[in-house]
């Protein structure tokens, strides 16, 4: 079962400010985008932290708003627990990860599904599971893991 959240105005402009600001810092910067999918950077950067705010808004823990570093996880649970959200726009997309992931994983990945500002927070893995060579295929953009959306586990609020 997933869960809808939508993203209120003053959540929204958040959004795109912190987005806007990570994609120029990035480009400044020369990090090479590690992303995916056929998508603009700017919209995976948009996407990205809308997704990674549904998640946080709805665990009701406060988003990293840093523009100018890039850890392996997008926000810890109150537990300590580092997570990584990915997003899709596809309804029925997977939960994909680039292999680099293996070298420094966080301890847990959550697969969010929607387009700005609406997303649905689908599922989640532990790190262990999911960095596994048998979750590893090729979609036309490189080998990557990759798990259905029937593969995850219920979110635990």
């Amino acid at each position: 079962m997933s869960i809808e959240i939508k993203l209120t105005e003053n959540e929204q402009r958040l959004a795109k400010f912190i987005a806007r600001s990570r994609y120029e810092n990035a480009r400044a910067n020369n990090v090479k985008d590690m992303k995916m999918g056929g998508q603009s950077n700017e919209e995976t950067d948009l996407e990205g932290f809308g997704a990674e705010l549904a998640y946080c808004k709805l665990m009701n823990l406060f988003p990293d708003l840093d523009t100018d570093s890039y850890p392996n996880f997008d926000c810890i649970s109150r537990f300590g627990v580092t997570i990584d959200v990915k997003t899709t726009k596809r309804k029925n997309g997977h939960l994909l990860a680039t292999l680099k992931k293996k070298n420094n994983p966080p301890d847990k990945y959550v697969l969010v599904v929607g387009e700005f500002p609406s997303y649905k927070i689908v599922g989640e893995i532990g790190s262990e599971e999911f960095l596994q060579d048998v979750n590893i295929k090729d979609f036309g953009r490189g080998r990557g893991y990759a798990l259905t959306q029937i593969e995850l586990n219920p979110v635990n609020i």
